[in-house]
């Protein structure tokens, strides 16, 4: 178990100067500072001389006056004075899970079929990650067009999480032996679950694809328009609008490859 505590100052912030003349103006300065506190826990396992198992378990908090300098760009171009209080940074991330198991054959081990071995020389290894959400600041949004709206925070900094998220990895690797020379076949997938992990959302809604933009008197008038050219609708184009792909983690992904050592 480890225990760790990291402090630092002179971050980039936007400050305002005043009084001035002839008016108060802002600017960057290095008055922000921020710190990071938790325990580490770390155990590793190994019942058998093929198995083993690593447990990775990570509580933090990231604390601070502002994430970054554009956090208070945002209360001074609407008038506010910056809070002075620490809150959740960005990248707050409160709990962190890692198991990585690790299943290994070597020459004639394994299950026997006659006399071969069919999973001798082979490798199996399951990395399954689970964090918790990163926080955002949830708002009230006016609305003045497409995507074009003015945010005014409905709750402290960082106040809500976005939802945990779990990825599980997979990786097989069968080694051919041919003389002096090594070949390793391998197949690799990426989040085997297809698991839907959100990255970023709407801070109106708390959600990744809905702004609710569509639900204003606005969005309304343009719900009953019909298909253009493409077949599709006004408010279908503007649904794809919302589902940014960026909002959502990369989907399951399977890689095959060889590898020639000699």
């Amino acid at each position: 178990m480890t225990a760790f505590n990291r402090t630092s100052s002179a971050q980039p912030t936007i400050t305002q100067i005043a009084p001035a003349i002839p008016r108060a103006y802002d600017q960057y300065s290095s008055s922000s500072n921020s710190k990071t506190h938790g325990l580490g826990l770390y155990l590793w396992f190994a019942p058998t001389s093929q198995f083993n198992l690593a447990v990775n378990y990570t509580l933090q908090q990231s604390t601070g006056l502002s994430s970054d300098a554009y956090s208070n760009y945002i209360n001074r171009w609407s008038g506010e004075i910056p809070n002075k209080a620490h809150a959740p940074l960005d990248t707050d991330q409160r709990h962190k899970i890692v198991l990585n198991g690790n299943l290994h054959f070597g020459p004639k081990e394994g299950l026997k079929l006659g006399d071969m071995y069919p999973f001798e020389r082979t490798n199996l290894a399951v990395v399954t990650k689970l964090h918790s959400g990163f926080p955002y600041t949830g708002t009230n949004i006016t609305w003045a067009g497409q995507l074009i709206f003015f945010p005014e925070p409905k709750e402290t900094v960082n106040s809500s999480n976005k939802d945990w998220q779990q990825t599980i990895d997979l990786k097989f690797e069968k080694t051919f032996k041919s003389g002096n020379t090594n070949i390793v076949w391998f197949v690799w997938v990426k989040n085997l679950l297809n698991k839907t992990n959100v990255q970023h959302v709407w801070p109106a809604t708390g959600e990744p694809g809905n702004t609710l933009w569509l639900e204003t008197p606005e969005g309304q008038t343009v719900i009953g328009r019909p298909p253009d050219e493409t077949g599709l609708t006004y408010a279908q184009k503007y649904q794809l609008l919302e589902n940014n792909p960026q909002h959502w983690g990369p989907p399951r992904q399977v890689y095959f490859g060889l590898r020639v050592s000699i």
